[in-house]
Order: structure tokens, then sequence, then C-alpha cells
């Protein structure tokens, strides 16, 4: 079972968050529950935590009664390195065979399925060990010396990350929202003995999901990206404290860009499967991209110039240029932004005769037999939020048809 709680654990700005959105009202309106199927506004944060710890795919679905049934054997700390082609059948491969090798020692080790294999190695790791296995753009792999075993050159194309910023603002008063370490020994020595407590929650208790007016002319120009009119394209996140060492009281926010048009790519840096691949996340490509960050920081600064944060005296910490100094905010952005580490869409899933696309709609590899595969890389488009719940209901929905492949 997977928890979904709120915090236990107020901050000094929860008060303040709340009370701005009250204050302010419109984009910025007080939303109960984000899970509603209306995300729009500012509200508790709700988080996958359970009795003070992380509740994840791993404590849902591999605790104790679960890992040691009879049927299913866990290999930790070894590595797959290439997925074989078992068989052919009218120049078709069935790829139920994986290679693979335990770190530490030199031994080549092989598995063949009976049925198919599950490849769930992620958006990097996935695109990577397909690429590996010649399963890709045919010129790319043989540049590595790999033979091409599958014509399919969507493989590590369609990457798509949100982007992401972490702004801090200084406090102008005496008092202080950042823990002091004594204070913060306190909060490890409570978590540890009662798994209460600050530490046992994530250090954001609201979030706020705001939209580009429609209005905005920059719709005259683009296509919306976002999936309809109560969808948002930016997410705020409040912390009563410093994301990094930052001397003073320190108020950090975060924004993302939740609806990327800007697409990345994977490649191989070398046929070597212990070697990083290259991982070009293409941000802020498109102009679209830069907009709508440039338009989070303008609709941010809106909010924390309600009356609610006046007493706080904010300003940043680190020289952001104004609303209008259009260039300083471009090179800000370039200089600063970093990833949310929601990338998707390197095995992206197309339709069943499509002519691009890793994957067809029930998973499958495309132009094979023998292989599915269940992770974030077969979505083809981010989802305007975290990707968290998407790849839990992937990977639901792809157990239904696994065990549907078995009747």
């Amino acid at each position: 079972m997977t928890y979904v709680s709120v915090s236990g654990t107020p901050q000094a700005i929860d008060s303040k968050v709340l009370e701005a959105s009250k204050q302010l009202g419109g984009d910025y309106a007080y939303n109960l529950d984000f899970n509603s199927g209306d995300s729009l506004g500012i509200g508790w944060v709700q988080l996958t935590v359970g009795r003070g710890e992380r509740s994840s795919s791993a404590t849902a679905y591999l605790g104790p009664k679960y890992i040691n049934r009879s049927n299913l054997h866990v290999l930790v700390g070894h590595q797959a390195v290439r997925v074989l082609n078992t068989t052919s059948r009218g120049g078709v491969p069935s790829l139920r065979t994986v290679r693979f090798v335990k770190k530490t020692e030199p031994n080549v080790h092989e598995v063949t399925a009976k049925k198919e294999l599950i490849l769930s190695a992620g958006v990097i790791g996935t695109a990577q060990l397909l690429l590996l296995s010649g399963i890709g753009d045919p010129t790319e792999v043989r540049s590595k010396g790999i033979e091409s075993l599958v014509n399919l050159p969507s493989v590590g194309k369609n990457v798509t990350d949100q982007p992401f910023l972490a702004l801090q603002w200084g406090l102008g008063i005496n008092g202080t929202v950042t823990p002091s370490e004594a204070l913060q020994q306190q909060w490890l020595a409570q978590w540890n003995q009662t798994r209460t407590g600050p530490l046992s929650s994530i250090g954001h208790n609201h979030l706020g999901w705001v939209r580009i007016p429609d209005e905005s002319p920059v719709w005259s120009q683009y296509e919306d990206p976002a999936s309809g009119r109560n969808t948002p394209h930016i997410e705020f996140a409040f912390n009563g404290g410093a994301f990094y060492p930052n001397p003073g009281a320190t108020l950090t926010t975060v924004l993302i860009g939740l609806q990327p048009v800007s697409r990345g790519t994977l490649a191989l840096n070398s046929a070597d499967p212990f070697e990083h691949p290259l991982l070009d996340l293409a941000f802020l490509d498109s102009d679209l991209d830069l907009y709508t960050m440039k338009y989070a920081i303008s609709s941010l600064r809106r909010f924390l110039k309600a009356p609610a944060w006046d007493e706080y005296k904010l300003s940043p910490v680190s020289p952001l240029p104004d609303d209008d100094d259009e260039e300083g905010l471009t090179e800000y952005l370039r200089n600063f932004g970093d990833s949310a580490a929601h990338a998707v869409g390197s095995a992206a899933m197309s339709a069943k005769n499509a002519s691009y696309g890793v994957v067809d709609p029930d998973l499958k590899l495309k132009k094979a037999t023998g292989l599915r595969i269940v992770d974030a890389s077969i979505m083809p488009y981010v989802t305007a939020g975290h990707t968290q719940a998407p790849v839990y209901a992937i990977a639901e929905r792809a157990a239904d048809l696994i065990k549907d492949s078995w009747k």
C-alpha cells in the first residue's frame, strides 16, 4: 500500500502562504485538494509519506510478504548490459535473453525468459540498454561498434524534462525561518526515536499551480501544450529555509515549467555499459519554455508582494533581474536553471502502425517480440505535474496487460 498524507509539521511560513492566497485570490486562490481534477491554485502538498517514512513503490510492492515469494528472485549489485536475440521468426527478433554481470566480478551471465522480458531501467537506463543492444538508429549504434538488431530511430529521442529554478529570498528581520544546526540535530534525534517532527516531511508544505492566461499574446505565436484550460503551466513550492547553505534568514521558492516543448536526446558515449551515456535535455531550447519560466518568476513575484509578506521584507539573495529585463532573465535562467528530475520520453509510445516511436500501446517493443518496457521512458509527453503517480499508473496498467498475455 502507498500512503498519501499531508505534512504534520508546521512551518513558520505556512500562515503567510495561506494568507497571501486569501488576499490575492484569482490565480492564487486556495485549493483544498490538488487531486480533485482541478489542480489550479495554492494549497497543501500531498505526500507519499506514511508513519514518518517515505512510502514508495519499493515499500508498497516489495515488502516482506512479496519479496519472500518463492517465484521472485531479486539480484542486487548486478547490471544488465545487453538484451540478446533469442530466436527469430520471419525476420522478427525475439528478445527474451538478457546478459548481465555482477559489478564486483568479471563473469558474464545470461538468462532467457519463457514468455517475455520486462525492461524497467528508467528514462536513462532503458534507452541506454536498448542502444547497447543494437536497438535504435542503425547508423548511431554501428558508430559505436555495435551490430544493429532492431531499426528504431526514435530510441533516445524525444527526451523531455521540466526546467527547475530555485530562488532564495533574504528576510530583512531579526528573526529566522531557517533552523540552526543545533535545532536540526534535535530534529534528527526526534525522528530517529519517534519518526515524527520536521524530518518526517519533505520540507514543502504548500504548492501552487498556475496557468499562463488564455489571453496572453504568447498563444498567438505558439500552440498551448497543456491538455486543457484547467491544466497548469507552472508549479510553485515554498520552503521555510534554504535549499543550499546560505547565511541568515532565508525563504526558498521553487519554480517548475510543467509543459516544456523542448526535446532532448540520449546517445551512447561508447559501447561500454558502465560508461554514462550522453544526455542533452535541451532545456529552454524553445522560446515558449523560456517565456514560461520568465512568466513563472513574474507570477511568483506578484504572489510575494501580497501584504501577508510585508513583515518579512523579502529581497532576492542572488541578483535576480527585473521582469522587464528580457536578456538578463534569459541569461539568469540559463546559468541557474536545473532539472526537476521528471524526465520522460526516451522510448516513447506511439500508435501501433506509426512510423515513429519505440513501443506500441501494449508497451511491447516495435518490430520485435519478447520485450516490454514499463517505466517513464514510454511517456510521449510529460504530465503537468510530478511523474510519480503517472509511472505508478503505467505500472499498474502494464501488470494487467502482462497478466492478460499469460491467459
